[in-house]
């Protein structure tokens, strides 16, 4: 929830902005970047709860449930507030939380325009892995700076193992019918095989793809690009690092 002190610093900052939304709230946020930040909707919530009780804050208390006869918009502030402090909160624990169906949490979430967008993996750094890259990154911009092909002379590659079952995922395959037809698809099969595929992009040129051996490792990659070079004919040269 927020404070008497952050709902009446809202109020000020809606009649300095002479009452337009969108740029209140992006002054609110240049004017507090350490508060929570309200959405838009969030912001027109004191406005009209002071018109209509002359109060600031919501009736609900997040801990105490919803008490009958809670005002609708008390409410959907309350729901936005709780997704503010927890974007990740489902929508399940939000209703069992305030006692409202989980149909109205959906809908109110909806109403305010916000939807749920999923996690990407990516891989773990340690604390010492975000100097070396910075300083990577300011090397590789001085290079660019002092030479504005230099990006233009790196290879930039990748590899992909491509298998017989592929990659299939059930939540977004379907079959339209009147009737469940029980359809199936086959994987894990019995004979199996798999195949390593090796590329790369060298300026405006694509060097590949190569087919490598089942097992890779740096050497394996090197031989590719060196070969892909070699046919190529570009004057780039290839230097393998050598691990200590």
């Amino acid at each position: 929830m927020f404070t008497n002190i952050e709902y009446t610093d809202m109020l000020l900052v809606i009649g300095e902005c002479h009452s337009n939304v969108a740029e209140a709230v992006r002054t609110y946020a240049n004017r507090f970047p350490n508060r929570r930040q309200p959405s838009a909707h969030v912001l027109r919530r004191p406005i009209q709860r002071a018109r209509d009780t002359g109060r600031l804050a919501p009736r609900i208390e997040i801990e105490s449930g919803r008490p009958r006869g809670a005002r609708v918009p008390d409410i959907e502030e309350l729901v936005l507030n709780i997704i503010a402090a927890d974007p990740s909160r489902s929508t399940r624990s939000i209703a069992q939380q305030i006692t409202l169906s989980q149909t109205n949490v959906h809908r109110i979430i909806a109403e305010e325009g916000l939807h749920p967008y999923h996690l990407s993996e990516t891989h773990a750094l340690l604390h010492t892995d975000y100097p070396l890259r910075q300083r990577f990154c300011n090397w590789l911009l001085e290079q660019n700076r002092q030479n504005s092909q230099f990006l233009q002379h790196i290879l930039w590659t990748d590899e992909a193992n491509f298998s017989r079952d592929g990659f299939f995922n059930s939540c977004n395959s379907h079959v339209y019918a009147t009737e469940n037809p029980h359809a199936t698809i086959s994987f894990h099969l019995q004979d199996r095989f798999s195949v390593n595929v090796w590329a790369g992009i060298l300026g405006i040129h694509l060097l590949g793809p190569v087919i490598l051996p089942y097992r890779l490792n740096g050497p394996v990659d090197h031989a590719a690009a060196q070969k892909n070079h070699e046919t190529r004919g570009n004057n780039v040269g290839f230097v393998r690092g050598e691990s200590a």
